[in-house]
């Protein structure tokens, strides 16, 4: 009987793997030429953010797929404070025949100790950016949102979109190496929670990802209390009186 249920267990497995597709590209290797947008901090789990290689990528030929990177800020990252998220910068391995897609970023946090299921995530930004062809290469998405490193875990998801427009959109990796898992998010071909991509049968695609922000709180904007706006007043009316009292 235990045979037969591991038996079944590889079986299933198989079939699991099987319903992904790679995009067909071809070409070599794919240079970013990544530069990290902006003056801040920038984390990263990807060994290599300039080099997209070739069918190195799988995505659920029926499905709106999504692309998961969790970071632990403070464990990994030394980030102890808040993180104030600016932009994501993700590579594009290729998107078939659309002319353009709008991708989705998503932005949660998720306690240290919680398991990465989508019932764990509470969304704190997102954004969109606008990707065309030709690929492949790297792209910057403004997205803001706060996480506080003492307590929480930041989750960024890539959304494609690409069912729902016709395509198949295949996310920019490799395989030189990452400091976490990458994980898709596809439930037509099985993966109803972010699944680690080493599970299915795709140890080599490394997602390509780094995020962009401040470490700590957010700079105050200063306001006008009411005793500073009778302050302010009382300013304005010195100084005309003195004006008139020149005259």
């Amino acid at each position: 009987m235990k045979k037969y249920l591991l038996l079944l267990l590889l079986s299933s497995a198989t079939v699991f793997a099987a319903d992904f597709e790679h995009s067909g590209a071809t070409f070599s290797i794919g240079d970013t030429g990544y530069v990290p947008t902006g003056a801040g901090t920038t984390i990263t789990q990807s060994n290599d953010l300039s080099t997209i290689t070739a069918l190195n990528s799988v995505a659920c030929p029926g499905d709106n797929d999504s692309y998961f990177r969790r970071f632990d800020l403070n464990g990994a990252h030394g980030i102890v404070d808040e993180f104030n998220i600016s932009s994501v910068d993700f590579a594009t391995e290729a998107m078939g025949t659309i002319t353009s897609l709008d991708i989705t970023v998503n932005l949660y946090s998720i306690a240290n100790a919680d398991a990465l299921v989508l019932a764990n995530l509470t969304l704190v930004g997102t954004g969109s950016i606008n990707v065309p062809n030709p690929n492949p290469t790297m792209y910057n998405a403004l997205v803001a949102g706060v996480v506080n490193g003492s307590t929480h875990d930041l989750v960024v998801e890539i959304v494609s979109n690409d069912f729902s427009n016709g395509g198949s959109y295949f996310i920019g990796s490799n395989a030189n190496g990452q400091t976490g898992p990458s994980f898709i998010l596809a439930p037509v071909c099985g993966a109803s929670e972010p699944t680690d991509l080493a599970t299915i049968g795709f140890a080599g695609m490394h997602i390509i990802m780094a995020v962009n922000g401040q470490v700590g709180p957010p700079p105050v904007i200063p306001t006008l209390s009411q005793y500073g706006i009778m302050l302010l007043l009382l300013m304005v009316f010195g100084f005309a009186g003195r004006r008139l009292i020149a005259k």
